[in-house]
């Protein structure tokens, strides 16, 4: 065999490559934290190749992933410096913020978002704290379900909440136990008028409290109702009352 033939190049380079740079388009699903739960937002996004060879060097073929990644952390970014302030960040916020064009240096795109429009999805960014992630993700028919749940929940009461909260957390019985004997009262609701009576006859002696059975046995029996016998003798029939609304006229005049 003779001599390996030269090979070919193209002006000096081993390989071409073809790079688009026109705009291209993408949209990502976000949902912002509100008051209510969150805010469903459809981001509408352009990108492009603003330097070529890095975007070869980086070999990079795909060019919405890093472009979408990078989107993702921004906006993270902005829900929680606007939550350190005090804030919600909202959709003006957001336009302000991402409608310039954001540079990607190491992968040679860049993007910015065009529009934002609200919308309703389950396939979307959910930024926030990790422990905003059981509010209401958008008003949904299923999330709607789920508050009218909650709003029921907290019209019950106390004893309502309680009983939801050990539901999601199992593993805090002797919190919610702990919970439930210093507030008691909370659990019981407001007091009535039985409440507050025997809470009374509680702090009478016994003496008073005898008393105050022979007065109340009297009275049953002058209206005419089955009342227990005194001592050991056999219950008595009480007879019809006599006088003016079943109160008994003292006919001895004593």
């Amino acid at each position: 065999m003779g001599p390996a033939a030269p090979r070919k190049t193209l002006r000096g380079y081993d390989g071409a490559f073809l790079v688009q740079l026109d705009e291209r388009s993408g949209t990502r699903n976000v949902a912002l934290p509100t008051a209510q739960g969150t805010d469903s937002v459809e981001l509408r996004v352009l990108w492009w190749v603003y330097e070529p060879v890095q975007t070869v060097r980086t070999r990079t073929t795909h060019g919405w992933a890093p472009v979408r990644k990078d989107l993702d952390q921004r906006v993270r970014r902005l829900v929680d410096e606007y939550a350190a302030g005090g804030h919600r960040l909202g959709t003006p916020g957001m336009a302000q913020h991402l409608a310039a064009p954001q540079m990607l240096p190491d992968r040679g795109l860049a993007y910015r978002v065009s529009d934002i429009s609200a919308r309703e999805s389950d396939d979307e960014l959910r930024p926030g704290q990790a422990g905003e992630v059981d509010l209401p993700y958008s008003w949904n028919a299923d999330r709607r379900e789920e508050y009218e749940f909650c709003v029921r929940a907290v019209r019950s009461g106390p004893a309502s909440l309680a009983a939801l909260w050990l539901l999601r957390h199992p593993d805090q019985v002797s919190q919610v136990l702990g919970w439930v004997v210093d507030h008691r009262t909370l659990i019981r609701g407001e007091t009535n008028w039985q409440d507050e009576m025997a809470a009374l006859l509680a702090t009478l002696t016994s003496q008073e409290r005898q008393e105050l059975s022979e007065l109340l046995r009297d009275r049953l029996a002058n209206l005419g109702r089955r009342v227990p016998p005194r001592g050991d003798s056999p219950v008595e029939q009480v007879p019809p009352p006599t006088g003016v609304n079943g109160w008994s006229v003292n006919l001895a005049g004593g």
